[in-house]
């Protein structure tokens, strides 16, 4: 893109030679001409059948990783996640509700179902695991499996609380919205990091609907039982 920039500045100030703008202008055809056909072969087949970068502009900023919604932990443990006793015991005092937890991630993540998804959830060493107590969303998960979930809205906007805000501002992207009424979560998730819960214990990553005093409190409860 930066080549192409320069090209084209010179080509503006007519300081570029013939011969070299032709090349450029041929290259740019082919990478156009790539582009659209590998789009489209993609999109009517439903899979990545020809080969295309990350796009350069997306409505979720890389630095905000994609999370993992399970409805209970046996789903989780279906996976046979390396998971401590300590952790294993937080989670089961945390879950379900306002509190993601960070945990490494690894293979076992693969057999949550996220297949070549991969790389596209969570961080390269570790991912978000939350256990909503949203009825409707725990069922849709029951018959779908873990799911990988992002908030429902344009990234750095106000969260939607209610369905018809969800249509507003997404519904020209989305092929269909679980309707069920106006939610109450009108708080972010607390968001804990527990990669290093047998070493140093937990940090808390982000306070929301769940006050940080109250998590460690937990915690320590935990703590003290398990050891």
């Amino acid at each position: 893109m930066e080549l192409l920039t320069i090209c084209f500045l010179l080509f503006t100030l007519e300081n570029f030679p013939l011969p070299f703008e032709i090349v450029v202008l041929s290259i740019l055809g082919v990478v156009c001409f790539y582009g659209a056909t590998a789009s489209l072969t993609n999109c009517m087949f439903g899979k990545d059948l020809l080969v295309m970068g990350p796009p350069l502009l997306t409505d979720r900023p890389q630095e905000k990783p994609i999370c993992i919604f399970i409805s209970n932990l046996e789903q989780l443990r279906a996976a046979a996640p390396p998971i401590s006793p300590l952790l294993w015991e937080f989670m089961e005092n945390v879950y379900p509700g306002g509190i993601g937890c960070i945990i490494q991630k690894g293979e076992w993540l693969k057999k949550l179902g996220v297949g070549a998804g991969y790389s596209r959830v969570g961080t390269q060493d570790s991912i978000m695991i939350r256990v909503p107590d949203l009825t409707v969303l725990v069922h849709l998960i029951d018959m779908t499996g873990p799911l990988a979930i992002t908030s429902a809205n344009p990234s750095g906007e106000v969260d939607s609380t209610h369905h018809d805000m969800v249509i507003s501002r997404l519904g020209h992207k989305l092929e269909g919205v679980l309707c069920d009424g106006e939610s109450d979560e009108v708080v972010a998730s607390t968001v804990v990091n527990c990669t290093k819960i047998d070493e140093s214990g937990i940090t808390i990553v982000r306070e929301g609907c769940i006050p940080a005093g109250k998590v460690m409190q937990i915690f320590e409860r935990v703590k003290n039982r398990v050891v």
